[in-house]
């Protein structure tokens, strides 16, 4: 009987170690670095990388490096689908909206909604976006998604995505 209810205790306590270690797993990495390598769409010559960096357990930071891009703003986004193999990134299915709400600016609407990049003259663009919108790991996961790059700047109000033209570019997040 005391071999038994020791045993008991040590497959609850074994389980309950296991179970705690596989959660904790998958919470956000501080300091874990992905990448989306973006590739052109839709007849354009964008490319680039948008490097993912989990800076603490609630934010992550966006470095957003692309050229040929035409000058102005474009619409920037994570969508649902890690898939960039259509010719215009149609693969890549719809905004990521895990919440189910209205598009909006970033902080306010969907998950993947982060707002316009601004390209130069020479149609670079680099920029850091830190956002608590989606996480590497956790409920919030984004590896496996794709971020999309639009001909047009966002703009934050037409339903479901923005009125933001043709997808420029497209990567997988990785």
């Amino acid at each position: 009987m005391k071999k038994i209810f020791l045993l008991t205790i040590f497959t609850t306590t074994a389980f309950g170690f296991m179970a705690q270690c596989s959660s904790a797993s998958k919470k956000p990495e501080q300091g874990k670095i992905v990448k989306a390598d973006i590739v052109s769409k839709s007849g354009t010559n964008v490319f680039g990388t948008v490097k993912f960096e989990q800076i603490s357990e609630v934010e992550l930071k966006l470095t957003v490096e692309l050229v040929g891009l035409k000058y102005g703003q474009h619409g920037f986004h994570i969508h649902e689908n890690g898939d960039c193999s259509a010719h215009d990134a149609e693969s890549a299915g719809g905004h990521w909206n895990p919440d189910d709400v209205d598009h909006g600016v970033h902080g306010s609407g969907h998950a993947g909604d982060l707002g316009n990049i601004s390209a130069d003259k020479a149609g670079n663009v680099f920029a850091e976006i830190v956002t608590k919108n989606f996480s590497l790991g956790g409920e919030r996961d984004v590896i496996g998604k794709a971020v999309i790059i639009h001909e047009d700047p966002d703009d934050f109000g037409t339903q479901p995505e923005g009125n933001a033209g043709k997808r420029a570019a497209c990567g997988v997040i990785k």
